[in-house]
């Protein structure tokens, strides 16, 4: 048998390319397909309900031990903080070591008036 000449072999790898594509189409449907069919299955529905339960799971941490007081920062009087004794006995409450051993933190912010311009009625100057 002669070998086809090039515009043969062109035109003939066009419709067999042409074919080769109509089936990788058709093969990506029926995989398309089975995968709709097996995200729905019982056995992969409970596969996932494990896998999230897992994610969102609790994690146990170890319990840490300590005894306090860990360390006390000596610190001079700021004489520009007075009044809230009600809010100080609640907060020194809370982190008496001698009232629960657990670790507690207690968190306390503000901002510093430096500016006499901006005193409030509330400030000492």
């Amino acid at each position: 048998m002669p070998l086809p000449t090039e515009s043969e072999a062109k035109r003939t790898w066009k419709a067999l390319e042409s074919r080769i594509n109509e089936y990788l189409s058709e093969i990506e449907t029926a995989v398309k397909h089975l995968n709709e069919i097996t995200s729905y299955s019982t056995v992969n529905h409970e596969r996932q309900v494990k896998n999230l339960s897992l994610r969102h799971a609790p994690v146990v941490l170890p319990e840490e031990h300590c005894t306090f007081p860990m360390m006390m920062i000596p610190r001079q009087p700021n004489e520009y903080f007075y009044g809230r004794m009600e809010e100080l006995e609640r907060i020194d409450h809370h982190l008496d070591y001698r009232n629960n051993s657990n670790l507690r933190t207690y968190t306390i912010y503000g901002r510093s008036v430096r500016n006499p311009f901006l005193l409030g009625s509330e400030d000492k100057r």
